[in-house]
């Protein structure tokens, strides 16, 4: 949809292109966060003025709100034949939410984990992350790794029962949905709706900028999309969840900042790769293999920790942070090496 857009600086010296794709990357995941702020408090409001009740709200909306800037940018780069940063955008999420969103909120203040989440949300985010690598790993065609369309379907499928889950067990009332505020603004019904349909287009052309400056940024500096999409774009659309999670944080309501990041990790392989791979599959490149292989790996790890301890402490805060800014170095001389 932009293509001609991005066409217009080609002419350019080098030096200007590049700076050119930087500023409309930036510029792109601006958009993807504020209009995704846009579009959860826009559409929660016209929710509440049509008496849907906060439960559905915060299954549905918020829920997908938080992950419209990787969904957004995953279908584009499907779209565009770009499933390196696709792919390596949702690793590099999760990586990055793991690790940093956990470990900067856990440096405020201790993460007590809720029985809950170890009962459910904890294993079942395991489970998926399991479920992505082995649909990567074993079942591929032809000797490539690949992500096929009937693999998308079924973490759709995955993704529908687990919210019927959630939903089940909420409205039964025996547990508390940790990410869902009773405080919604309500915004008049004309505002909402301009907001709503502001929220979603900001959404669709930052996700769009994204891909793109992206992309013709790993053309010019030489190096892979799937490292653009590792870091970079990983960082970008993560800035929700990270930005929640500060502030929960920063309010001592770090089961929260939890809650949120499992959640999301949940949402990005179901609902995100599984929209990405049902539009026309993934083709994964065996080095991705690894970085999927250290999200696995993490994920039993932070498993542990709060299996073990019932919390995230300050020292393991710190030490996710470590080991996240390990991976960046360890992927960039990757990349170099």
């Amino acid at each position: 949809m932009l293509n001609w857009f991005f066409d217009l600086f080609v002419g350019l010296p080098s030096w200007a292109e590049f700076l050119a794709n930087i500023f409309f990357l930036g510029v792109g995941m601006v958009l993807l966060v504020k209009g995704a702020d846009y579009f959860v408090d826009s559409a929660s409001s016209l929710a509440k003025i049509l008496g849907v009740s906060t439960l559905i709200i915060g299954l549905t909306i918020v829920s997908f709100g938080t992950s419209a800037p990787e969904a957004s940018v995953s279908i584009f780069s499907q779209i565009s034949g770009s499933s390196d940063i696709s792919l390596g955008n949702i690793v590099g999420s999760n990586l990055f939410n793991s690790m940093v969103v956990l470990g900067s909120s856990a440096i405020f203040a201790p993460i007590v984990v809720h029985y809950s989440l170890v009962k459910r949300e904890i294993p079942f985010m395991v489970m998926v992350t399991a479920i992505l690598f082995a649909f990567a790993v074993f079942f591929g065609v032809n000797g490539n790794y690949v992500l096929l369309q009937i693999e998308g379907i079924i973490l759709l499928v995955l993704f529908v029962w687990y919210l019927a889950m959630n939903f089940k067990v909420a409205k039964s009332g025996k547990e508390v949905i940790l990410d869902i505020e009773d405080d919604i603004d309500i915004m008049p019904a004309k505002k909402s709706i301009i907001f709503l349909l502001l929220g979603l287009l900001m959404i669709i052309i930052g996700g769009e900028m994204v891909v793109s400056g992206a992309k013709n940024t790993a053309l010019m500096l030489g190096v892979s999309e799937a490292l653009v999409g590792l870091t970079i774009v990983a960082l970008g659309t993560s800035l929700p969840e990270l930005v929640t999670s500060v502030v929960a944080a920063r309010k001592n309501e770090n089961d929260i900042a939890l809650g949120n990041v499992i959640g999301s990790n949940i949402f990005n392989i179901l609902l995100v790769l599984g929209i990405g791979s049902t539009i026309g599959g993934m083709v994964i490149q065996p080095i991705v293999i690894i970085d999927l292989l250290i999200l696995l790996g993490f994920t039993f790890f932070l498993t542990w920790t709060i299996v073990v301890n019932k919390k995230i402490t300050k020292a393991y805060g710190y030490l996710y942070l470590g080991l996240y800014v390990t991976y960046i170095i360890y992927i960039i001389f990757r990349e170099l090496g």
